[in-house]
C-alpha cells in the first residue's frame, strides 16, 4: 500500500504543475489506492480517496464529455461501495442512481457490437 501512497503523491505534484496532462492519471492512482484501502478494511481512507476521485473525474467529464463518461461511471460505482461500510446508505443510493444514469448515457453514444467483433482474432 506505501507504493500507491507514493505513487499518489508524485500524482498529486505533477498534476498541480500540469493538470491537464496527470489528472486522469491521478485519478487512476487514487482509486487504485482505494481498493487498496478497502480491502485492508480501512474504511474512511478508501473512502476518502475514492470521494478524491470521482472529484476529479467529474473534472474531466466537464472537460470532456465524451472520453470522461466511462471514468465518471467507474468512480460513482467505486464510491458507492464505501459508504455503504460507514452506514450511509443515502448517499450509497444516489450515487448508484447517478452512476446508472451515467452508464445508460454511455450506453446510448455506443454502438452496438457483434459478438464476432469483440472476440479475439
Amino acid at each position: 500500500m506505501e507504493t500507491g501512497v507514493q505513487a499518489v503523491a508524485l500524482l498529486r505534484d505533477l498534476a498541480r504543475s500540469d493538470p491537464r496532462a496527470h489528472r486522469a492519471a491521478l485519478a487512476t492512482a487514487l482509486a487504485s489506492l482505494a481498493g487498496r484501502q478497502g480491502f485492508a478494511r480501512r474504511a474512511e481512507e478508501a473512502l476518502a480517496c475514492a470521494l478524491e476521485t470521482l472529484a476529479l473525474r467529474r473534472e474531466l467529464f466537464a472537460e470532456e464529455p465524451r472520453s470522461g463518461l466511462n471514468g465518471l461511471g467507474n468512480a460513482l460505482n467505486d464510491c458507492a461501495a464505501y459508504p455503504h461500510v460507514l452506514d450511509r446508505d443515502a448517499e450509497v443510493i444516489e450515487m448508484v442512481k447517478e452512476s446508472i444514469t451515467v452508464r445508460i448515457g454511455l450506453a446510448r453514444r455506443t454502438p452496438p457490437r457483434s459478438w464476432a467483433d469483440s472476440t479475439v482474432r
